[in-house]
């Protein structure tokens, strides 16, 4: 039999069997007393103060399909709090709100309609039902950023990739453009074209650009003068 502090059963009566007296009453013996006694405390532990649906039947606990509570008169911004059987709703008084279920969480910003998802292990970017992007796992490659088709990922600020270890960028296009200089720089050597089993070609430069070689130029392993 659960007790009153349970969270996942509801409590079973005791069993009162007693013994019969020759007037036709029953007699109970002290410990089914006891029982009934600690039976009693217990459910009036409950309607006091600490019954939760928990403590409800199956069937008693299917009727409560959802509780809703009011706490405008709370402190700060939260206005209410909504409890199904499904998981719980936050709101604030802008209609900015965050849902937290078992197997999902949606938080939502009134004023950007911004929306943060997280379901099925991704992390889903939205705003309002259109999704602007999305992180995904891979069992075999590791992370995935994605952006949503027409759309950018971008990294502002500073940015460093790698930390000193290999970094690859693969793809059917590639390209780096900037609205001022650029600068490709390296403590060793800077290869361009020169991988194993890559054989394409190396263009630099197009008509009027300029290319400017300030240091000795090699070619095949003769410098040019």
């Amino acid at each position: 039999m659960a007790n009153s502090n349970t969270t996942g059963a509801w409590l079973d009566p005791p069993q009162l069997i007693g013994s019969p007296n020759s007037d036709g009453t029953i007699s109970l013996t002290p410990l089914e007393l006891k029982r009934l006694n600690d039976y009693n405390y217990d459910v009036a532990k409950m309607v006091q103060g600490g019954l939760n649906l928990a403590n409800l039947n199956k069937d008693t606990n299917g009727v409560f399909t959802g509780l809703a509570v009011d706490v405008s008169n709370l402190d700060g911004d939260l206005t209410s709090l909504s409890v199904t059987v499904d998981g719980m709703r936050i709101a604030d008084e802008t209609g900015s709100y965050t849902i937290i279920d078992g197997d999902k969480f949606v938080s939502k910003d009134h004023d950007t309609g911004g929306i943060v998802e997280i379901k099925d292990g991704s992390i889903f970017i939205k705003n309002g039902s259109t999704t602007l992007g999305q992180i995904l796992p891979s069992p075999t490659l590791g992370i995935f950023i994605e952006a949503s088709t027409g759309k950018y990922v971008y990294l502002s600020g500073k940015v460093q990739v790698g930390m000193y270890d290999e970094v690859s960028i693969n793809g059917s296009l590639i390209k780096l453009a900037s609205g001022g200089n650029m600068s490709i720089d390296s403590s060793g050597t800077i290869y361009i074209g020169s991988s194993a089993g890559y054989t394409g070609n190396v263009s630099i430069g197009q008509a009027g650009g300029r290319i400017d070689l300030n240091c000795d130029v090699y070619y095949k392993g003769v410098l040019l003068q």
